[in-house]
């Protein structure tokens, strides 16, 4: 219980810091998007339990909203961002259950603006950050816990006008989970592909 309100309260500082760095920025620009998450996979990995074998489940489509502040510097554009991927269902065979899970990504962020001499511009984008997890009851199967872990992206883009970027990108999510009453503790990586359509300000 302590730990999940020391993450609660983690995640609010975080969140308060990132968005008050974008609220005095001056010099770039913001990048608002709504993004689909393909079906994916959610593995889990229990080397620490070495009676148990590794897992890999189906992610079912999700939403992903998200925020950028970027900073051009010569072909480059620097930033930080933050996402929030909505629950989305785990299916668990054969044991016929379900369960939602979600991360919220805070990232680091590299794009690369290739030269083009059409209104066309393509982009290769980098993220790099930590993610919280979040998971609803069934997921988390009675007094069960999740916590983040590492996130990171790649993937390319293509820039419109200036202002409006198309992007698929490929994401992996890292968390843990850990159950006390039977001392049940995993890894999770979580990968989907995402495609986006995302303006600029």
């Amino acid at each position: 219980m302590k730990s999940a309100c020391l993450e609660v309260k983690m995640k609010a500082t975080v969140l308060f810091i990132l968005f008050s760095l974008l609220a005095v920025g001056c010099f770039g620009v913001f990048q608002f998007g709504i993004g689909i998450d393909a079906m994916g996979n959610h593995a889990y990995d229990f080397s620490s339990q070495s009676l148990l074998n590794d897992a890999d489940y189906d992610v079912s489509l999700g939403i992903s909203p998200a925020i950028e502040y970027l900073v051009p510097v010569n072909s480059f554009l620097l930033g930080l961002g933050a996402e929030y991927q909505v629950q989305r269902m785990v299916d668990f065979p054969p044991e016929g259950l379900d369960g939602k899970m979600g991360f919220i990504p805070l990232f680091c962020i590299i794009r690369y603006q290739l030269a083009s001499q059409r209104k066309f511009f393509p982009e290769l984008v980098g993220q790099i950050g930590y993610n919280f997890m979040t998971a609803d009851e069934d997921y988390l199967e009675g007094d069960a816990e999740v916590s983040g872990g590492l996130y990171w992206g790649i993937g390319a883009g293509i820039n419109i006008s200036k202002i409006y970027l198309i992007q698929m990108m490929y994401k992996n999510n890292y968390g843990s989970y850990d159950r006390e009453i039977d001392n049940l503790k995993a890894d999770i990586s979580n990968s989907q592909l995402n495609l986006s359509l995302n303006m600029r300000f």
